[in-house]
Formats: C-alpha cells, structure tokens, sequence
C-alpha cells in the first residue's frame, strides 16, 4: 500500500501543537483552526469516518495519481506487465490497474480492518532518539501498531489487508494474462510490506535528511506535508 495518508479532516488534537512543522494556514471557513503534524504528543484516535476519508482523500488527491502515472510510464517503458499492452493503450491499462491496486490496498489497510480491529492505520513519527531507534521503530511499524486506546499489538490491519488486497488484485489481473496462485498472493504481500517499511523510514527521517541536504525550504515542506499525516487543531 502506498501509504501516502494525508491531512485527516477536522481532527481536533488532544495535546499541544508539535514542534518542528510550522502550522499550514487557517480554515477558510473562519473558524480559526489549522492543520499541526500528527506527533505521539498530540495523537488521538481516528472515528470510522475519519478513517473512511483518509481512503477517500488518497483516491482523491493529485500527488496519488502523479505517483500512479509515473508508475504507469516506467512500467512501460521497461516493459514490465506486457500483457497489458504497449504505447498509449499499456499506458492507459496500467494507470487504469494501478489505480484499482491503490483503492484495493487503502480500503482494506486504511478503512475497512482498521475500522473492524480499532486501529490507527497512520505512522506516527518518533523524531527522537538513537539513529539505531528509530530505524527499528519506523521499520517495526509494519507488524506494530497503536490501537484505538492507545495501546501497541500486532498491525493486523496492514498484514491483513496487504493480503486481502494482493488476492483481489491477483483476481483481476489473472483473465488479463497476469500471474496467479497462492505464491504470487503471498509475495506480492512480502513485496508490498517491505514498500511500507521503506516509507516509514522515508517518512522519519525526510525532515533530517532534507535540511542535511539544503534543500530549497517551500520543496522540504511540500514532500513533507505529502508524507506526514497533519491533525487539525482550534
């Protein structure tokens, strides 16, 4: 799953604004409220709609389908996924799967199991702590999370999920020519959970990373506002 979650609607904080990311601007609706990054200090759980949106908003946000698109034109241009076609219509088919691929993966592993199991499907950053600690944390996110109560146990939302979609998407590519099977199920679903652990790292450590790199300041908030998942506060 690509798991890109962004800003979660009005999601009031039950803590103080985080340090480090400066707020993003007021609500043009004139209540006074912005939007702060999610932090352990000012987390609190997500209701059933609020986790419905992060689906909604991923299907629905530009940097979702640029990340698709691009995607799409690398696979066709090493010719990857044949069966699908080359030239204009392979573009077109393997923007068209990958976004079905997308909503399969945020459904189950943002909405539908986090919902049923009461957990929180976002990573919430450490920012502090060893280099050797925080790369632990960030890559055990993948089997740990934090339950709606506030407690850690084993992500069965991702791990779940990850499956579930990698079976719904074996469905659909098999009549098309695509692999199926028990094995490919499964090693789409490794493949993809090591995707994520790969992104929780991108998504610890960019703020590091992007002032060590002297980075023009307006392109570090932009990747970092598309990476880490913002909470509104009043």
């Amino acid at each position: 799953m690509d798991l890109h979650l962004f800003a979660t609607g009005n999601t009031q904080a039950a803590g103080g604004p985080s340090s480090g990311f400066q707020p993003q601007g007021k609500n043009p609706s004139g209540d006074h409220s912005y939007l702060i990054e999610l932090t352990s200090a000012n987390w609190r759980p997500l209701s059933d709609s609020e986790k419905f949106r992060l689906f909604s908003r991923d299907l629905l946000h530009w940097e979702t389908h640029l990340s698709l698109a691009m995607d799409a034109g690398l696979s066709l241009a090493t010719n990857d996924r044949l069966f699908l076609g080359r030239g204009g219509y392979g573009f077109l088919r393997r923007y068209g799967f990958n976004m079905a691929d997308e909503a399969n993966d945020t459904f189950f592993g943002a909405f539908l199991f986090p919902t049923l199991f009461h957990e929180d499907p976002r990573y919430i950053p450490m920012d502090h702590g060893t280099k050797r600690a925080r790369i632990a944390y960030a890559l055990s996110r993948v089997v740990i999370t934090r339950n709606d109560a506030g407690r850690a146990e084993l992500n069965k939302s991702l791990i779940l999920g990850t499956v579930v979609s990698s079976a719904m998407s074996s469905a659909y590519y098999s009549p098309v020519g695509g692999s199926t099977g028990a094995g490919v199920i499964f090693a789409d679903a490794g493949i993809s959970l090591a995707s994520v652990a790969g992104f929780n790292l991108f998504k610890e450590y960019w703020p590091n990373v992007s002032r060590k790199l002297k980075l023009n300041l307006w392109i570090r908030n932009l990747i970092r506002s598309s990476v880490r998942d913002t909470i509104r506060v009043y």
